[in-house]
Formats: structure tokens, sequence, C-alpha cells
């Protein structure tokens, strides 16, 4: 069924509209939420023609961890760049490893769990210096974007740090259920993420306005 790509195509609809009026942070995410609907798509057409489809995933993990690093990047002190430079050095460092020892026909599990343990410490980070705006919560875009992120990989964490044992502990019911639920935290992402370039939209047109007025 096509119907989990439905949010990530309206996501990247509203990344390619809006695009000109976005910021950089938001550009950057645009860039990533485009490339994972072009990722999904291809990869449920290999999985309806009953081929393997784990390499192009874990080709594509690496490029969104560091998109959306690099997006939090532009929130943090200058003299915290280093640091980061070094933890994405160091993410990459892992996923060489982990393709180069279990293949690349072998989902990258211990990578996308330490990838998603950064990101949820960077945009935890950017929702708490969204909260301190005078501004109303669902009027910021950064708190929509860091609320889908948050969510997702927040329930990724343990699903996939316990995959091994869930795969050997669980019945077929039971497994595509978890599947399913996985897939509806990433239909909510990318509704946040759509919801969030609409607001980026309206802030830089009223911003505009308030300019020439």
């Amino acid at each position: 069924m096509i119907y989990h790509l439905v949010a990530g195509f309206i996501a990247s609809l509203f990344a390619v509209l809006t695009f000109k009026k976005l910021d950089t942070f938001s550009r950057l995410i645009a860039i990533q939420v485009f490339i994972s609907c072009l990722i999904e798509l291809t990869g449920w057409q290999f999985r309806i023609h009953g081929h393997k489809n784990t390499w192009l995933y874990n080709c594509y993990m690496p490029v969104e961890f560091s998109l959306l690093f690099a997006a939090t990047s532009l929130h943090f002190r200058k003299s915290l760049h280093p640091r980061m430079i070094a933890t994405m050095i160091l993410y990459w460092a892992c996923w060489s490893f982990e393709i180069w020892y279990y293949g690349i026909s072998t989902f990258a599990v211990h990578t996308y769990v330490i990838g998603a343990i950064i990101l949820m410490v960077c945009y935890f980070f950017v929702l708490y210096k969204s909260a301190w705006s005078r501004s109303s919560l669902f009027n910021q875009s950064l708190f929509w974007f860091s609320i889908g992120v948050l969510l997702f990989f927040g329930c990724s964490i343990p699903y996939l740090s316990m995959y091994d044992y869930i795969v050997e502990h669980s019945s077929r019911y039971q497994l595509d259920l978890l599947a399913n639920l996985m897939k509806l935290l990433a239909q909510f992402r990318y509704l946040c993420t759509a919801i969030a370039f609409i607001v980026v939209f309206r802030e830089v047109r009223r911003i505009n306005i308030k300019s020439i007025a």
C-alpha cells in the first residue's frame, strides 16, 4: 500500500512551494524531506517487485542525519561548531564501520540508534529555545519541526534498540502492529513538517508586509 507515502508527499509539496521563502534551517529540512520522499517511493517500488531495498535505506541514513544535524547547528553557538563537526565525523565513521562489518544489505541499526539519540538531544534544544519566544508555540515553525523529529526518533530508539529481541519473541501480528505504528509516527512527523513549512511561509510574508508598511 502507498498510503504511508502520503504525508511525505504532502510535506515535499509544501517544501517545493515555499522553498524560496524558507530560511537556511528550513531549507536543509526541505531538502531532507524531498530526498526522503524519493527514497520511500523508490524503496516501495523495489518492495512490490520483490527486490531487497535495505541497501537503499542504509545509503540514505547518513544523508538524513547530516541534513537534520546540520540544520540544528545554526541554533548553537559558533564555539560549539568544532564539536559538532567532530560528532558528524564520528557518526560517519560508525556508519562506515557498520556497513563494512555487516554489509550494505543489513540495516545499520546501531548507527541509526546513535544518530537518533544525537538528533533527539539537538532538537530538544531547538524546542527549548522556541519555548522562550513570546509567540505561541503553535505559531512557531521551530516547534513543528522539532516535535515531529522528537516523537518519531524518540519512539524509534527503543523499537530498533530491541529489534532482534522483538523479532525473535514476537508473533507476526505483533511485528505488523509495531511496523504500522512506526509508519503512523512517520506520517505524523511529516505532517508536522508540512505545517512547519506553512508557518515559515507565513512568518516571512508577515515580515515582508511589515517592512513594506
